[in-house]
């Protein structure tokens, strides 16, 4: 997952700036939103959530992941063909596949609480209202923050682990 995700750092990070900056301005000014614009910022969001997915399960195309997409979709309705491999590798393999699910959770952790930590600094407050960005109050701009730097890191990251857990245990 680290090899994938530092090769292709700057579309995952890109697409995850994408998911940042809708669900900053989601979370930070809810109240001057218009419904048409809430809803289109949510549709950037989950549109590059998609895509970023898109990407990984095609191993760095966007179109050989569609295409991966409509092949698992068509063989829907034999759930054997698609998870049987999975389940039978999950077996043989179940201490691998629980080490890096606790290695995971573990990384989770520490980014989740390095996040807190900088959406609580005086010194991100502060650049974030240099930036003009300043929502209704400081609870609001350190939600702002968080949603921002969570978008951006851990949960593109997220993405990037459990296709590649599953990869790994599908082959």
């Amino acid at each position: 997952s680290w090899s994938f995700y530092l090769r292709h750092v700057i579309v995952i990070a890109g697409l995850g700036l994408l998911s940042s900056i809708g669900r900053a301005i989601q979370i930070g000014w809810p109240d001057k939103l218009s419904p048409l614009l809430a809803s289109f910022l949510e549709l950037v969001v989950e549109t590059a959530r998609l895509a970023t997915l898109l990407y990984i399960i095609g191993d760095a195309s966007f179109v050989a992941g569609l295409s991966a997409i409509f092949s698992a979709w068509s063989k829907l309705s034999n759930g054997k063909a698609i998870f049987g491999p999975f389940c039978k590798m999950l077996k043989t393999h179940w201490i691998g596949a629980t080490l890096s699910i606790v290695a995971f959770a573990i990384f989770a952790l520490l980014v989740n609480t390095a996040i807190g930590w900088i959406a609580e600094s005086d010194f991100a407050l502060s650049f974030a209202r240099n930036l003009k960005i300043a929502p209704r109050d400081d609870a609001s701009l350190k939600n702002v923050i968080t949603f921002f730097l969570k978008n951006l890191t851990i949960i593109p990251f997220t993405i990037v682990w459990v296709c590649g857990l599953y990869r790994s245990l599908r082959s």
